[in-house]
């Protein structure tokens, strides 16, 4: 006899090695002897496309057999009312919305993000069915848009401060430098010739 060390992935798999089930050693891991010669075995899991090979065993040989199911795959049309929003699966960044993703089968985290909206995070199933998603987005009531001004200020100090802070942007005569909107007290040296 020979010895196999099976080693799947995803470790939820079921092997059946010969027609038989094989019990896991631990997780993802099969382990056992087998008469020389060739065997046949296949290696299946929800979500995953199944597998099967066949296996050359020789007398007293350690088989090592390493073996990553592949997802199946969907593409899926992913959209929203609002462009430029950003979509997330599983966490990982695909871009804007508005093109077609190729997902996983299963319980996928879809995220839908854009500045100064509400996102919108859920878990789906993906199947054969699903073809299309689409998002509405709403606004984010409880964001205020403030924009700031820029500002050319023309003099020939070296420093400049707001408040009598300096302002640390400050790039020379003629820079621009940007203020929220509101009343300051500017000068170009602390606390004089305002």
């Amino acid at each position: 006899k020979g010895k196999v060390v099976l080693k799947v992935q995803p470790s939820s798999a079921s092997v059946l090695f010969n027609g038989q089930e094989l019990p896991t050693v631990q997780s993802g891991i099969y382990e056992f002897s087998e008469s020389s010669g060739i065997h046949q075995y296949s290696v299946e899991a929800s979500n995953f496309i199944p597998f099967q090979g066949l296996v050359q065993i020789d007398k007293s040989e350690v088989k090592v057999i390493s073996l990553s199911l592949k997802p199946i795959l969907h593409s899926v049309y992913v959209e929203s009312d609002v462009n430029g929003a950003i979509v997330f699966i599983d966490g990982v960044n695909y871009g804007e919305v508005g093109r077609q993703i190729e997902m996983a089968q299963g319980m996928r985290k879809v995220r839908i993000f854009k500045d100064k909206y509400i996102d919108i995070e859920e878990t789906i199933e993906i199947d054969s069915t699903t073809t299309n998603l689409f998002y509405s987005l709403e606004k984010n009531k409880n964001v205020l848009e403030i924009h700031a001004v820029p500002v050319t200020i023309f003099t020939e100090s070296k420093k400049l401060y707001k408040n009598n802070k300096e302002i640390k942007d400050w790039g020379g005569n003629g820079s621009v430098v940007k203020f929220m909107p509101g009343k300051y007290m500017i000068s170009n040296s602390k606390g004089k010739e305002v």
